[in-house]
Protein backbone atom coordinates (compact mmCIF):
# COMPACT_ATOMS: atom_id res chain seq x y z
CA UNK A 1 0.00 0.00 0.00
CA UNK A 2 2.84 2.42 0.90
CA UNK A 3 4.52 1.62 -2.43
CA UNK A 4 1.30 2.42 -4.33
CA UNK A 5 0.84 5.70 -2.45
CA UNK A 6 4.44 6.61 -3.24
CA UNK A 7 3.88 5.99 -6.96
CA UNK A 8 0.63 7.99 -6.92
CA UNK A 9 2.37 10.94 -5.26
CA UNK A 10 5.32 10.63 -7.67
CA UNK A 11 3.12 10.76 -10.75
CA UNK A 12 1.07 13.67 -9.42
CA UNK A 13 4.33 15.58 -8.97
CA UNK A 14 5.41 14.58 -12.51
CA UNK A 15 2.10 15.85 -13.93
CA UNK A 16 2.46 19.18 -12.08
CA UNK A 17 6.08 19.48 -13.24
CA UNK A 18 4.93 18.81 -16.82
CA UNK A 19 2.47 21.69 -16.51
CA UNK A 20 5.28 24.01 -15.43
CA UNK A 21 7.28 22.94 -18.51
CA UNK A 22 4.41 24.05 -20.78
CA UNK A 23 5.60 27.65 -21.22
CA UNK A 24 9.19 26.58 -21.92
CA UNK A 25 8.25 24.60 -25.04
CA UNK A 26 8.48 27.05 -27.90
CA UNK A 27 8.55 26.40 -31.66
CA UNK A 28 10.03 29.26 -33.72
CA UNK A 29 7.44 31.47 -35.35
CA UNK A 30 7.28 31.60 -39.14
CA UNK A 31 5.95 34.78 -40.73
CA UNK A 32 2.58 34.39 -42.43
CA UNK A 33 0.18 36.53 -44.44
CA UNK A 34 -2.78 35.22 -42.42
CA UNK A 35 -3.87 37.88 -39.93
CA UNK A 36 -5.00 36.36 -36.66
CA UNK A 37 -4.22 35.79 -33.00
CA UNK A 38 -1.10 33.76 -33.76
CA UNK A 39 0.39 36.38 -36.05
CA UNK A 40 -0.39 39.16 -33.60
CA UNK A 41 1.48 37.26 -30.88
CA UNK A 42 4.27 35.99 -33.20
CA UNK A 43 3.19 32.52 -32.16
CA UNK A 44 3.62 29.26 -34.08
CA UNK A 45 0.16 27.72 -34.71
CA UNK A 46 1.52 24.21 -33.98
CA UNK A 47 3.01 25.23 -30.64
CA UNK A 48 0.04 24.38 -28.42
CA UNK A 49 -0.51 20.98 -30.02
CA UNK A 50 3.16 20.09 -29.49
CA UNK A 51 2.97 21.32 -25.89
CA UNK A 52 -0.12 19.21 -25.30
CA UNK A 53 1.40 16.04 -26.75
CA UNK A 54 4.61 16.53 -24.73
CA UNK A 55 2.62 17.19 -21.54
CA UNK A 56 0.68 13.94 -21.95
CA UNK A 57 3.79 12.02 -23.03
CA UNK A 58 6.05 12.86 -20.05
CA UNK A 59 4.01 10.96 -17.38
CA UNK A 60 3.53 8.10 -19.87
CA UNK A 61 7.29 7.93 -20.44
CA UNK A 62 7.95 7.76 -16.70
CA UNK A 63 5.30 5.05 -16.36
CA UNK A 64 6.97 2.98 -19.08
CA UNK A 65 10.34 3.44 -17.36
CA UNK A 66 8.92 2.04 -14.11
CA UNK A 67 7.62 -0.98 -16.02
CA UNK A 68 10.90 -1.54 -17.86
CA UNK A 69 12.54 -3.05 -14.75
CA UNK A 70 10.43 -6.17 -15.28
CA UNK A 71 10.06 -5.71 -19.01
CA UNK A 72 9.24 -9.25 -20.15
CA UNK A 73 6.84 -9.82 -17.28
CA UNK A 74 4.96 -6.56 -17.88
CA UNK A 75 4.80 -7.11 -21.62
CA UNK A 76 3.27 -10.51 -20.90
CA UNK A 77 0.58 -8.93 -18.69
CA UNK A 78 -0.05 -6.33 -21.38
CA UNK A 79 -0.43 -8.94 -24.13
CA UNK A 80 -2.85 -10.89 -21.95
CA UNK A 81 -5.36 -8.06 -22.37
CA UNK A 82 -5.36 -8.64 -26.14
CA UNK A 83 -5.85 -12.37 -26.23
CA UNK A 84 -8.76 -13.58 -28.31
CA UNK A 85 -11.98 -13.02 -26.40
CA UNK A 86 -14.18 -15.33 -28.49
CA UNK A 87 -14.78 -17.44 -25.39
CA UNK A 88 -15.74 -14.44 -23.28
CA UNK A 89 -19.42 -14.39 -22.43
CA UNK A 90 -21.52 -11.74 -20.79
CA UNK A 91 -24.65 -12.81 -19.01
CA UNK A 92 -27.95 -11.72 -20.45
CA UNK A 93 -29.69 -9.24 -18.15
CA UNK A 94 -33.34 -8.77 -19.07
CA UNK A 95 -33.80 -6.07 -16.43
CA UNK A 96 -30.88 -4.13 -17.91
CA UNK A 97 -32.42 -4.45 -21.37
CA UNK A 98 -35.70 -3.12 -19.99
CA UNK A 99 -33.94 -0.19 -18.34
CA UNK A 100 -32.09 0.58 -21.57
CA UNK A 101 -35.28 0.69 -23.61
CA UNK A 102 -36.99 2.70 -20.86
CA UNK A 103 -34.24 5.31 -21.03
CA UNK A 104 -34.59 5.48 -24.81
CA UNK A 105 -38.33 6.02 -24.38
CA UNK A 106 -37.79 8.74 -21.75
CA UNK A 107 -35.30 10.53 -24.03
CA UNK A 108 -37.77 10.28 -26.93
CA UNK A 109 -40.64 11.62 -24.80
CA UNK A 110 -38.41 14.48 -23.66
CA UNK A 111 -37.58 15.27 -27.30
CA UNK A 112 -41.28 15.38 -28.13
CA UNK A 113 -41.81 17.71 -25.13
CA UNK A 114 -39.24 20.39 -25.97
CA UNK A 115 -40.20 23.93 -26.87
CA UNK A 116 -38.85 24.89 -30.27
CA UNK A 117 -36.22 27.68 -30.05
CA UNK A 118 -37.41 31.12 -31.19
CA UNK A 119 -34.32 33.14 -30.30
CA UNK A 120 -32.92 35.55 -32.88
CA UNK A 121 -30.51 34.11 -35.43
CA UNK A 122 -26.79 33.84 -35.02
CA UNK A 123 -26.12 35.52 -38.36
CA UNK A 124 -22.49 34.40 -38.17
CA UNK A 125 -22.71 30.66 -37.35
CA UNK A 126 -26.18 29.63 -38.48
CA UNK A 127 -25.35 30.91 -41.93
CA UNK A 128 -22.71 28.18 -42.22
CA UNK A 129 -25.47 25.58 -42.24
CA UNK A 130 -27.86 27.39 -44.54
CA UNK A 131 -26.15 29.61 -47.13
CA UNK A 132 -23.98 26.91 -48.78
CA UNK A 133 -26.95 24.55 -48.51
CA UNK A 134 -29.05 27.01 -50.52
CA UNK A 135 -26.32 27.23 -53.17
CA UNK A 136 -26.18 23.43 -53.38
CA UNK A 137 -29.94 23.47 -53.86
CA UNK A 138 -29.54 25.84 -56.79
CA UNK A 139 -26.61 24.28 -58.69
CA UNK A 140 -25.80 20.95 -57.03
CA UNK A 141 -22.23 22.00 -56.17
CA UNK A 142 -20.45 20.63 -53.12
CA UNK A 143 -16.77 21.50 -52.47
CA UNK A 144 -16.55 23.05 -55.94
CA UNK A 145 -19.17 25.62 -54.95
CA UNK A 146 -18.39 26.31 -51.30
CA UNK A 147 -15.17 26.44 -49.28
CA UNK A 148 -15.95 23.99 -46.48
CA UNK A 149 -14.32 24.32 -43.05
CA UNK A 150 -16.56 22.09 -40.89
CA UNK A 151 -17.81 19.30 -43.12
CA UNK A 152 -19.76 19.03 -46.35
CA UNK A 153 -22.65 17.24 -44.65
CA UNK A 154 -23.11 19.81 -41.89
CA UNK A 155 -22.56 22.84 -44.10
CA UNK A 156 -24.29 21.78 -47.31
CA UNK A 157 -26.18 18.50 -47.29
CA UNK A 158 -27.93 18.38 -43.90
CA UNK A 159 -30.20 21.40 -44.34
CA UNK A 160 -31.19 20.23 -47.81
CA UNK A 161 -32.18 16.83 -46.45
CA UNK A 162 -34.52 18.33 -43.86
CA UNK A 163 -35.85 20.91 -46.33
CA UNK A 164 -36.71 18.13 -48.78
CA UNK A 165 -38.12 15.87 -46.07
CA UNK A 166 -40.38 18.61 -44.66
CA UNK A 167 -40.98 20.11 -48.10
CA UNK A 168 -40.13 23.59 -46.90
CA UNK A 169 -37.02 25.77 -46.88
CA UNK A 170 -36.87 27.61 -43.57
CA UNK A 171 -34.77 28.53 -40.57
CA UNK A 172 -37.13 26.54 -38.36
CA UNK A 173 -36.54 23.38 -40.39
CA UNK A 174 -32.76 23.61 -39.99
CA UNK A 175 -33.05 24.36 -36.28
CA UNK A 176 -35.34 21.37 -35.90
CA UNK A 177 -32.70 19.20 -37.56
CA UNK A 178 -30.13 20.38 -35.00
CA UNK A 179 -32.53 19.43 -32.22
CA UNK A 180 -32.92 16.01 -33.79
CA UNK A 181 -29.13 15.60 -33.93
CA UNK A 182 -28.98 16.33 -30.18
CA UNK A 183 -31.71 13.75 -29.55
CA UNK A 184 -29.87 11.21 -31.69
CA UNK A 185 -26.60 11.84 -29.84
CA UNK A 186 -28.40 11.24 -26.53
CA UNK A 187 -29.63 7.89 -27.84
CA UNK A 188 -26.09 6.96 -28.94
CA UNK A 189 -24.72 7.89 -25.51
CA UNK A 190 -27.27 5.57 -23.86
CA UNK A 191 -26.38 2.76 -26.29
CA UNK A 192 -22.67 3.23 -25.50
CA UNK A 193 -23.26 3.21 -21.73
CA UNK A 194 -25.53 0.17 -22.08
CA UNK A 195 -22.64 -1.65 -23.77
CA UNK A 196 -20.23 -0.60 -21.02
CA UNK A 197 -22.71 -1.79 -18.37
CA UNK A 198 -22.71 -5.24 -19.98
CA UNK A 199 -18.94 -5.33 -20.46
CA UNK A 200 -18.36 -4.30 -16.84
CA UNK A 201 -19.56 -7.75 -15.74
CA UNK A 202 -20.97 -6.26 -12.57
CA UNK A 203 -23.63 -8.25 -10.82
CA UNK A 204 -26.89 -7.86 -12.67
CA UNK A 205 -28.52 -5.74 -9.97
CA UNK A 206 -25.50 -3.43 -9.92
CA UNK A 207 -25.57 -3.07 -13.70
CA UNK A 208 -28.96 -1.38 -13.35
CA UNK A 209 -27.64 1.18 -10.87
CA UNK A 210 -24.50 1.66 -12.99
CA UNK A 211 -26.45 2.39 -16.18
CA UNK A 212 -28.87 4.67 -14.34
CA UNK A 213 -26.28 6.98 -12.80
CA UNK A 214 -23.90 6.88 -15.78
CA UNK A 215 -26.77 7.86 -18.10
CA UNK A 216 -27.99 10.69 -15.89
CA UNK A 217 -24.49 12.14 -15.65
CA UNK A 218 -23.72 11.78 -19.36
CA UNK A 219 -27.06 12.97 -20.71
CA UNK A 220 -26.69 16.12 -18.65
CA UNK A 221 -23.60 17.02 -20.73
CA UNK A 222 -25.68 17.99 -23.76
CA UNK A 223 -28.72 20.24 -23.79
CA UNK A 224 -31.36 21.19 -26.35
CA UNK A 225 -31.36 24.86 -25.37
CA UNK A 226 -27.64 25.44 -24.75
CA UNK A 227 -25.89 23.75 -27.62
CA UNK A 228 -22.35 24.58 -26.41
CA UNK A 229 -21.81 22.07 -23.63
CA UNK A 230 -19.36 19.32 -22.73
CA UNK A 231 -20.70 17.52 -25.78
CA UNK A 232 -21.98 18.93 -29.07
CA UNK A 233 -23.89 16.95 -31.65
CA UNK A 234 -20.90 16.85 -33.99
CA UNK A 235 -19.66 13.93 -31.81
CA UNK A 236 -22.25 11.60 -33.37
CA UNK A 237 -19.80 9.69 -35.56
CA UNK A 238 -17.24 9.39 -32.74
CA UNK A 239 -19.90 7.52 -30.76
CA UNK A 240 -20.70 5.41 -33.83
CA UNK A 241 -17.07 4.23 -33.89
CA UNK A 242 -17.05 3.55 -30.12
CA UNK A 243 -20.31 1.59 -30.33
CA UNK A 244 -19.02 -0.46 -33.24
CA UNK A 245 -15.76 -1.21 -31.39
CA UNK A 246 -17.41 -2.14 -28.07
CA UNK A 247 -19.96 -4.37 -29.76
CA UNK A 248 -17.15 -6.65 -30.95
CA UNK A 249 -16.48 -7.40 -27.25
CA UNK A 250 -20.13 -8.23 -26.52
CA UNK A 251 -20.91 -10.33 -29.63
CA UNK A 252 -17.50 -11.67 -30.77
CA UNK A 253 -19.01 -14.17 -33.21
CA UNK A 254 -20.42 -11.25 -35.23
CA UNK A 255 -17.15 -9.30 -35.14
CA UNK A 256 -16.43 -9.57 -38.87
CA UNK A 257 -19.92 -8.39 -39.80
CA UNK A 258 -19.60 -5.43 -37.44
CA UNK A 259 -16.11 -4.54 -38.69
CA UNK A 260 -17.36 -4.54 -42.28
CA UNK A 261 -19.02 -1.21 -41.39
CA UNK A 262 -15.65 0.30 -40.43
CA UNK A 263 -15.07 1.84 -43.85
CA UNK A 264 -18.48 3.43 -44.47
CA UNK A 265 -18.69 4.90 -40.94
CA UNK A 266 -15.16 6.33 -40.88
CA UNK A 267 -15.45 7.62 -44.45
CA UNK A 268 -18.78 9.33 -43.75
CA UNK A 269 -17.30 10.87 -40.59
CA UNK A 270 -14.83 12.86 -42.72
CA UNK A 271 -17.69 14.24 -44.81
CA UNK A 272 -19.75 14.88 -41.68
CA UNK A 273 -17.14 16.98 -39.85
CA UNK A 274 -13.47 17.18 -40.81
CA UNK A 275 -12.02 17.39 -37.28
CA UNK A 276 -14.29 14.62 -35.95
CA UNK A 277 -13.48 12.60 -39.06
CA UNK A 278 -9.76 12.77 -38.25
CA UNK A 279 -10.44 11.56 -34.71
CA UNK A 280 -12.66 8.76 -36.02
CA UNK A 281 -9.87 7.56 -38.31
CA UNK A 282 -7.40 7.64 -35.41
CA UNK A 283 -9.84 5.54 -33.37
CA UNK A 284 -10.11 3.12 -36.29
CA UNK A 285 -6.31 2.96 -36.33
CA UNK A 286 -6.38 1.98 -32.64
CA UNK A 287 -8.95 -0.68 -33.49
CA UNK A 288 -6.69 -2.07 -36.24
CA UNK A 289 -3.78 -2.20 -33.77
CA UNK A 290 -6.03 -4.07 -31.33
CA UNK A 291 -6.95 -6.61 -34.03
CA UNK A 292 -3.27 -7.03 -34.88
CA UNK A 293 -2.22 -7.55 -31.25
CA UNK A 294 -5.08 -9.98 -30.65
CA UNK A 295 -4.00 -11.87 -33.81
CA UNK A 296 -7.36 -11.56 -35.51
CA UNK A 297 -5.90 -11.48 -38.97
CA UNK A 298 -9.16 -12.15 -40.78
CA UNK A 299 -10.94 -9.33 -38.93
CA UNK A 300 -7.96 -7.04 -39.58
CA UNK A 301 -8.07 -7.71 -43.32
CA UNK A 302 -11.86 -7.17 -43.42
CA UNK A 303 -11.51 -3.81 -41.63
CA UNK A 304 -8.71 -2.58 -43.90
CA UNK A 305 -10.55 -3.73 -47.02
CA UNK A 306 -13.75 -2.04 -45.80
CA UNK A 307 -11.87 1.21 -45.22
CA UNK A 308 -10.13 1.21 -48.61
CA UNK A 309 -13.30 0.16 -50.43
CA UNK A 310 -15.35 2.95 -48.82
CA UNK A 311 -12.87 5.62 -49.86
CA UNK A 312 -12.58 4.19 -53.38
CA UNK A 313 -16.37 4.13 -53.77
CA UNK A 314 -16.50 7.73 -52.50
CA UNK A 315 -13.93 8.69 -55.12
CA UNK A 316 -16.03 7.10 -57.87
CA UNK A 317 -19.32 8.50 -56.56
CA UNK A 318 -18.22 12.12 -56.15
CA UNK A 319 -16.13 12.16 -59.34
CA UNK A 320 -14.68 15.60 -59.98
CA UNK A 321 -16.02 16.84 -56.64
CA UNK A 322 -13.67 14.43 -54.85
CA UNK A 323 -10.67 16.36 -56.20
CA UNK A 324 -12.16 19.55 -54.79
CA UNK A 325 -12.68 17.72 -51.48
CA UNK A 326 -8.96 16.84 -51.33
CA UNK A 327 -7.90 20.41 -52.27
CA UNK A 328 -10.37 21.90 -49.78
CA UNK A 329 -9.21 19.59 -46.99
CA UNK A 330 -5.51 20.30 -47.54
CA UNK A 331 -6.16 24.04 -47.62
CA UNK A 332 -8.37 23.95 -44.52
CA UNK A 333 -5.94 21.87 -42.45
CA UNK A 334 -3.10 24.15 -43.51
CA UNK A 335 -4.77 27.44 -42.63
CA UNK A 336 -7.81 27.10 -40.37
CA UNK A 337 -5.84 27.15 -37.10
CA UNK A 338 -4.06 30.33 -38.14
CA UNK A 339 -7.36 31.92 -39.14
CA UNK A 340 -9.46 31.07 -36.09
CA UNK A 341 -6.83 29.95 -33.62
CA UNK A 342 -6.47 31.42 -30.14
CA UNK A 343 -3.31 30.95 -28.08
CA UNK A 344 -3.87 28.31 -25.38
CA UNK A 345 -3.75 29.70 -21.82
CA UNK A 346 -0.61 28.81 -19.85
CA UNK A 347 -1.60 26.30 -17.14
CA UNK A 348 -1.34 27.31 -13.47
CA UNK A 349 -1.34 31.03 -14.33
CA UNK A 350 -3.79 33.89 -14.29
CA UNK A 351 -4.43 33.63 -18.05
CA UNK A 352 -8.08 33.75 -19.09
CA UNK A 353 -9.51 30.17 -19.05
CA UNK A 354 -6.26 28.88 -17.49
CA UNK A 355 -8.03 27.21 -14.53
CA UNK A 356 -10.46 25.37 -16.82
CA UNK A 357 -7.62 24.23 -19.09
CA UNK A 358 -5.45 23.18 -16.13
CA UNK A 359 -8.24 21.09 -14.62
CA UNK A 360 -8.91 19.35 -17.93
CA UNK A 361 -5.23 18.67 -18.64
CA UNK A 362 -4.59 17.18 -15.19
CA UNK A 363 -7.64 14.91 -15.38
CA UNK A 364 -6.67 13.83 -18.91
CA UNK A 365 -3.17 12.90 -17.82
CA UNK A 366 -4.43 10.95 -14.81
CA UNK A 367 -6.99 9.09 -16.96
CA UNK A 368 -4.20 8.02 -19.30
CA UNK A 369 -2.13 6.71 -16.39
CA UNK A 370 -5.12 4.85 -14.93
CA UNK A 371 -5.68 3.13 -18.28
CA UNK A 372 -2.01 2.17 -18.54
CA UNK A 373 -2.01 0.88 -14.98
CA UNK A 374 -4.84 -1.54 -15.74
CA UNK A 375 -3.34 -2.55 -19.10
CA UNK A 376 -0.08 -3.60 -17.40
CA UNK A 377 -1.63 -5.03 -14.21
CA UNK A 378 -0.92 -8.63 -13.28
CA UNK A 379 -4.29 -9.19 -11.63
CA UNK A 380 -6.51 -6.21 -12.44
CA UNK A 381 -9.79 -5.91 -10.47
CA UNK A 382 -11.74 -5.57 -13.72
CA UNK A 383 -12.06 -7.80 -16.79
CA UNK A 384 -9.89 -7.23 -19.84
CA UNK A 385 -12.74 -6.05 -22.08
CA UNK A 386 -13.66 -3.40 -19.53
CA UNK A 387 -10.01 -2.34 -19.36
CA UNK A 388 -9.96 -1.94 -23.14
CA UNK A 389 -13.20 0.06 -23.02
CA UNK A 390 -11.95 2.61 -20.48
CA UNK A 391 -8.61 2.81 -22.31
CA UNK A 392 -10.38 3.64 -25.58
CA UNK A 393 -12.54 6.26 -23.84
CA UNK A 394 -9.39 7.75 -22.31
CA UNK A 395 -7.77 7.88 -25.76
CA UNK A 396 -10.92 9.49 -27.19
CA UNK A 397 -10.76 12.12 -24.43
CA UNK A 398 -7.13 12.75 -25.35
CA UNK A 399 -8.08 13.26 -29.02
CA UNK A 400 -11.01 15.52 -28.11
CA UNK A 401 -8.80 18.04 -26.34
CA UNK A 402 -7.04 18.53 -29.67
CA UNK A 403 -9.98 20.77 -30.64
CA UNK A 404 -9.08 23.08 -27.75
CA UNK A 405 -5.41 23.36 -28.75
CA UNK A 406 -6.51 25.09 -31.95
CA UNK A 407 -9.16 27.45 -30.66
CA UNK A 408 -8.54 27.77 -26.94
CA UNK A 409 -11.51 29.81 -25.77
CA UNK A 410 -13.86 28.78 -22.96
CA UNK A 411 -16.56 27.05 -25.08
CA UNK A 412 -14.05 24.92 -27.01
CA UNK A 413 -12.19 23.86 -23.86
CA UNK A 414 -15.56 23.06 -22.27
CA UNK A 415 -16.74 21.00 -25.27
CA UNK A 416 -13.60 18.83 -25.05
CA UNK A 417 -14.42 17.76 -21.49
CA UNK A 418 -17.29 15.33 -22.14
CA UNK A 419 -15.29 12.13 -22.55
CA UNK A 420 -13.22 13.00 -19.47
CA UNK A 421 -16.43 13.12 -17.41
CA UNK A 422 -17.64 9.83 -18.88
CA UNK A 423 -14.30 8.16 -18.08
CA UNK A 424 -14.31 9.17 -14.42
CA UNK A 425 -18.04 8.47 -14.05
CA UNK A 426 -17.49 4.90 -15.24
CA UNK A 427 -14.47 4.31 -12.98
CA UNK A 428 -16.02 5.86 -9.85
CA UNK A 429 -19.39 4.14 -10.32
CA UNK A 430 -17.84 0.75 -10.94
CA UNK A 431 -15.68 0.69 -7.83
CA UNK A 432 -18.23 2.47 -5.62
CA UNK A 433 -20.97 -0.02 -6.46
CA UNK A 434 -18.68 -2.97 -5.91
CA UNK A 435 -17.66 -1.54 -2.54
CA UNK A 436 -21.19 -0.71 -1.37
CA UNK A 437 -22.44 -4.11 -2.46
CA UNK A 438 -20.17 -5.74 0.11
CA UNK A 439 -21.80 -3.87 2.99
CA UNK A 440 -25.41 -3.50 2.00
CA UNK A 441 -28.31 -5.63 0.81
CA UNK A 442 -29.92 -2.57 -0.72
CA UNK A 443 -29.01 -3.73 -4.24
CA UNK A 444 -30.26 -7.30 -4.03
CA UNK A 445 -33.79 -7.07 -5.45
CA UNK A 446 -33.64 -6.25 -9.17
CA UNK A 447 -37.37 -5.60 -9.48
CA UNK A 448 -37.36 -3.01 -6.70
CA UNK A 449 -34.23 -1.39 -8.09
CA UNK A 450 -35.73 -1.16 -11.57
CA UNK A 451 -38.99 0.28 -10.21
CA UNK A 452 -37.20 2.97 -8.16
CA UNK A 453 -34.93 3.85 -11.08
CA UNK A 454 -37.86 4.30 -13.45
CA UNK A 455 -39.64 6.55 -10.95
CA UNK A 456 -36.51 8.67 -10.48
CA UNK A 457 -35.96 8.80 -14.25
CA UNK A 458 -39.44 10.15 -14.82
CA UNK A 459 -38.75 13.13 -12.56
CA UNK A 460 -35.28 13.71 -14.03
CA UNK A 461 -36.40 14.16 -17.63
CA UNK A 462 -38.23 17.29 -18.75
CA UNK A 463 -41.57 15.91 -19.85
CA UNK A 464 -44.48 18.05 -20.99
CA UNK A 465 -47.52 16.01 -22.01
CA UNK A 466 -49.30 19.01 -23.50
CA UNK A 467 -46.38 19.60 -25.85
CA UNK A 468 -46.33 15.92 -26.75
CA UNK A 469 -50.00 15.85 -27.67
CA UNK A 470 -49.63 18.99 -29.82
CA UNK A 471 -46.25 17.99 -31.25
CA UNK A 472 -47.29 17.63 -34.89
CA UNK A 473 -49.22 20.89 -34.85
CA UNK A 474 -46.37 22.75 -33.11
CA UNK A 475 -43.77 21.37 -35.53
CA UNK A 476 -45.86 22.29 -38.56
CA UNK A 477 -46.21 25.89 -37.33
CA UNK A 478 -42.53 26.09 -36.44
CA UNK A 479 -41.08 24.97 -39.77
CA UNK A 480 -43.41 27.32 -41.66
CA UNK A 481 -42.48 30.41 -39.64
CA UNK A 482 -41.22 33.15 -41.93
CA UNK A 483 -37.60 34.26 -41.66
CA UNK A 484 -38.62 37.57 -40.10
CA UNK A 485 -39.71 35.76 -36.90
CA UNK A 486 -36.02 34.98 -36.25
CA UNK A 487 -34.61 38.37 -37.28
CA UNK A 488 -33.98 41.59 -35.39
CA UNK A 489 -35.67 44.76 -36.62
CA UNK A 490 -32.55 46.13 -38.34
CA UNK A 491 -31.98 42.76 -40.05
CA UNK A 492 -35.58 42.67 -41.31
CA UNK A 493 -35.28 46.17 -42.74
CA UNK A 494 -31.96 45.50 -44.44
CA UNK A 495 -33.06 42.18 -45.97
CA UNK A 496 -36.27 43.67 -47.33
CA UNK A 497 -34.48 46.62 -48.93
CA UNK A 498 -31.54 44.55 -50.16
CA UNK A 499 -33.86 42.07 -51.86
CA UNK A 500 -35.18 44.86 -54.08
CA UNK A 501 -31.65 45.90 -55.02
CA UNK A 502 -30.19 42.44 -55.79
CA UNK A 503 -33.28 40.78 -57.28
CA UNK A 504 -31.99 40.95 -60.88
CA UNK A 505 -28.54 39.51 -60.10
CA UNK A 506 -27.81 35.79 -60.28
CA UNK A 507 -25.43 35.83 -57.33
CA UNK A 508 -23.90 38.11 -54.73
CA UNK A 509 -20.57 38.05 -52.93
CA UNK A 510 -20.17 38.63 -49.22
CA UNK A 511 -17.31 40.62 -47.74
CA UNK A 512 -18.85 40.34 -44.30
CA UNK A 513 -18.90 37.37 -41.98
CA UNK A 514 -22.68 37.64 -41.63
CA UNK A 515 -22.94 34.52 -43.78
CA UNK A 516 -26.68 34.13 -43.15
CA UNK A 517 -27.37 37.03 -45.54
CA UNK A 518 -26.96 34.79 -48.59
CA UNK A 519 -29.74 32.51 -47.39
CA UNK A 520 -31.96 35.41 -46.28
CA UNK A 521 -31.63 37.07 -49.69
CA UNK A 522 -32.06 33.69 -51.44
CA UNK A 523 -28.92 34.24 -53.51
CA UNK A 524 -25.92 31.92 -53.99
CA UNK A 525 -22.39 33.14 -53.40
CA UNK A 526 -20.53 34.22 -56.53
CA UNK A 527 -17.37 32.50 -55.30
CA UNK A 528 -16.61 29.49 -53.13
CA UNK A 529 -15.91 31.91 -50.26
CA UNK A 530 -19.38 32.40 -48.80
CA UNK A 531 -17.75 32.94 -45.40
CA UNK A 532 -14.92 35.47 -45.99
CA UNK A 533 -13.10 34.97 -42.68
CA UNK A 534 -11.83 31.60 -43.96
CA UNK A 535 -10.04 33.17 -46.96
CA UNK A 536 -7.02 33.84 -44.79
CA UNK A 537 -3.72 33.88 -46.70
CA UNK A 538 -2.57 36.24 -49.42
CA UNK A 539 -2.65 33.30 -51.83
CA UNK A 540 -6.33 32.68 -51.12
CA UNK A 541 -7.10 36.41 -51.22
CA UNK A 542 -5.64 36.57 -54.74
CA UNK A 543 -7.70 33.52 -55.67
CA UNK A 544 -10.75 35.29 -54.24
CA UNK A 545 -9.97 38.50 -56.17
CA UNK A 546 -9.64 36.55 -59.43
CA UNK A 547 -13.03 34.95 -58.81
CA UNK A 548 -14.70 38.39 -58.72
CA UNK A 549 -14.32 38.88 -62.47
CA UNK A 550 -18.04 38.36 -63.09
CA UNK A 551 -19.27 39.56 -59.70
CA UNK A 552 -21.39 42.71 -59.87
CA UNK A 553 -22.70 42.96 -56.28
CA UNK A 554 -20.79 42.73 -53.02
CA UNK A 555 -22.21 43.11 -49.52
CA UNK A 556 -19.68 44.29 -46.94
CA UNK A 557 -19.89 45.85 -43.49
CA UNK A 558 -18.32 48.62 -41.44
CA UNK A 559 -16.71 46.41 -38.80
CA UNK A 560 -12.99 46.86 -38.13
CA UNK A 561 -12.55 44.42 -35.22
CA UNK A 562 -9.94 41.65 -35.37
CA UNK A 563 -12.33 39.04 -36.79
CA UNK A 564 -13.76 41.28 -39.50
CA UNK A 565 -13.04 40.98 -43.22
CA UNK A 566 -11.95 44.62 -43.33
CA UNK A 567 -9.25 43.96 -40.72
CA UNK A 568 -8.05 40.56 -41.89
CA UNK A 569 -8.28 40.67 -45.69
CA UNK A 570 -6.22 43.75 -46.60
CA UNK A 571 -5.47 42.77 -50.21
CA UNK A 572 -9.09 41.89 -50.98
CA UNK A 573 -10.33 45.05 -49.25
CA UNK A 574 -8.06 47.27 -51.37
CA UNK A 575 -9.22 45.58 -54.58
CA UNK A 576 -12.90 45.93 -53.67
CA UNK A 577 -12.53 49.60 -52.71
CA UNK A 578 -10.87 50.33 -56.07
CA UNK A 579 -13.37 48.44 -58.21
CA UNK A 580 -16.71 48.75 -56.40
CA UNK A 581 -18.73 51.73 -55.24
CA UNK A 582 -21.33 52.00 -52.48
CA UNK A 583 -24.94 52.03 -53.70
CA UNK A 584 -26.77 51.38 -50.42
CA UNK A 585 -25.88 51.63 -46.74
CA UNK A 586 -27.91 50.66 -43.71
CA UNK A 587 -26.79 50.06 -40.17
CA UNK A 588 -23.48 48.13 -40.43
CA UNK A 589 -24.07 46.74 -43.96
CA UNK A 590 -23.02 48.21 -47.30
CA UNK A 591 -24.08 47.05 -50.76
CA UNK A 592 -21.41 47.71 -53.39
CA UNK A 593 -21.72 47.61 -57.16
CA UNK A 594 -18.95 47.03 -59.67
CA UNK A 595 -17.63 50.20 -61.33
CA UNK A 596 -17.94 50.04 -65.11
CA UNK A 597 -14.62 50.97 -66.69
Amino acid sequence: MIKKLFYCLLFILIIIASLFLWSFIEIPYKETTIIGDYRANKYNPNNDLIRYIIFISIPILFFIITKSFKFKENIYYFNEKFKDNDKSKFQSNHYLNLLFFSFCIFVTIEFLSIDFPLHKIDIFHEGQQMSPAFKYRKDGSLWSGSYVTIGIFIETIASNLIWNFLNNVSIGATRYLNLFFIYFLKILIIVNLFQISIISNLKQNLQLVFLFFASLISLDLIDYYHQIGQFIWREIFVFFILIMFFQTFITPKYTNIILATTGPISCLSAFWSLDRGINCHLLVLVMLIYLFLSKRNKSLIISIFSLLAAWFISYLYFGEEFKFFVQNTISTLGEINQIGGIVHPIPLTGDFNSSRATKTLILLSISTLISLYFLFSKKPPINKEFILCISIISFTAFLSYGYATGRSDGPHIKSSFGFVIIFYSIIILYFSLNYLNNFSKLFTNKKIILFLILILSYFNFNINFKNMINYKERLNKYIYLEDRHFLRDNEIQFVENAKMIVKDYNCIQLFTNDSMLLYLLRKPSCSIYYFPIVIGSKKNQIKFINSLDKTDIIISDTYEHKFSSNYRLKYAKEFINRNYSNIYEQDVWIIKKKINK
